[in-house]
């Protein structure tokens, strides 16, 4: 029987452990999904396999007679929890791990002239981007950026990237934006940005995990609500600086089996066509 026989040549179907993960957060009320192509944010760069969910199950026991005999387990508790360390940290990063409400967009941001550029039509992309006139902007490489991504509920800031250069009215940034900004979104350069941490209300985030596979497969985590409840900066060997958070996932109510119950997170596997 092949159960029997040695494996000397195993299949490599199941995940390398030595995977890498992207994670990003958006503010509940985008109600952003797998499939959402604008919105979601990148809090910075996970360490290799330091991103973890936990599930912790609270039990009791249905015990009868007088030996005291187990007939059934119950779960009275259940909680799910991801963890991970940030090696890297953006301006966004620092307001999730920061917890509250009070620390998600700044109290103050200046700006370094009152110029403004606008975005044209089908000018948008991630590292090149055409504007309707680039005029003076040239005056301001290595400055900050901000540029307004995404809509409604979605809409965000990002304002940590550089420009880099500039030709004729396209101008190119050091470094990729997440996503495409709009035509007609307007552009400024950032002197500095000023927020506040603290609060009392913690702050409800989703969040989507993307895990690499072998060949090109990939497993992805969405996490309709949570909360960051801890977040702290660390300074480990060589000084590399890490963030280590924990957020606390909430569940919500599905129908299974035909009882409601509580569903904490999505799980997807993608499973891509390899070679030829």
């Amino acid at each position: 029987m092949a159960f029997t026989d040695a494996n000397l040549k195993p299949d490599l179907k199941g995940r390398d452990n030595n995977f890498t993960t992207e994670l990003y957060f958006a503010k509940t009320e985008a109600a952003l999904d797998f499939d959402s192509a604008s919105g979601w944010q990148r809090a910075g760069a996970l360490e290799t396999g330091s991103y973890q969910v936990t599930n912790t199950t609270g039990t009791n026991q249905t015990r009868l007679g007088s030996s005291n005999t187990k007939r059934r387990t119950h779960i009275n508790q259940q909680d799910f929890q991801l963890t991970g360390n940030f090696l890297e940290i953006t301006p966004f990063g620092l307001a999730v791990k920061n917890k509250t409400t009070m620390n998600i967009d700044p109290v103050t941001v200046v700006y370094a002239t009152t110029d403004q550029w606008t975005v044209a039509v089908s000018g948008g992309g991630i590292k090149n981007i055409t504007l309707v006139s680039g005029t003076n902007i040239d005056s301001f490489y290595g400055r900050a950026l901000e540029i307004p991504l995404s809509s409604g509920d979605a809409a965000y800031f990002e304002r940590a990237v550089r420009l880099k250069s500039l030709a004729t009215d396209t101008i190119t940034l050091e470094e990729n934006l997440d996503e495409l900004p709009a035509d007609g979104a307007t552009i400024k350069v950032v002197d500095y940005v000023e927020y506040e941490p603290g609060g009392a209300q913690f702050a409800k985030w989703s969040g989507m995990a993307v895990i690499s596979g072998d060949e090109e497969d990939k497993l992805m985590h969405l996490y309709p609500e949570l909360e960051v409840v801890d977040g702290n900066m660390e300074m480990p060997n060589q000084n590399t600086g890490m963030l280590s958070f924990t957020g606390d996932i909430t569940a919500d109510t599905v129908l299974r089996n035909g009882r409601k119950q509580p569903r904490f997170m999505r799980e997807r596997l993608y499973l891509e066509k390899f070679g030829s």
